[in-house]
């Protein structure tokens, strides 16, 4: 979850850097077309995030309340963690596929 948040943040301070330069309205563009994209992609990543987040809560409330035992979670949170790492590269993958991370115009 670490890992995803500071690629999903790192993208997200980067601002309009890797906007296409010469893009209307884009203040500090200095990107092409590529830098725009790279950074479409990494912040959908950050979707990830919140999966990982309901898992997190979802760990602690079967360990709580429920009393699981590490075998069992293991077993309940697998299919969890694969759902979260699938749909986050998923979605990241099909907007470079659909052309979704340029602005406007582009």
């Amino acid at each position: 979850m670490s890992v995803v948040d500071i690629i999903a943040s790192s993208s997200l301070f980067m601002t309009t850097w890797p906007v296409p330069t010469g893009t209307p309205g884009a203040f500090g563009a200095v990107g092409t077309t590529q830098t725009c994209t790279a950074q479409g992609f990494f912040q959908q990543l950050g979707i990830m995030t919140i999966f990982f987040n309901g898992t997190l809560a979802l760990y602690y409330y079967l360990t709580i309340c429920c009393g699981f035992r590490e075998e069992r979670l293991r077993k309940s949170l697998l299919p969890k963690y694969i759902l979260t790492v699938s749909f986050g590269l998923g979605t990241a993958f099909a907007g470079i596929g659909l052309d979704l991370y340029n602005v406007v115009g582009n």
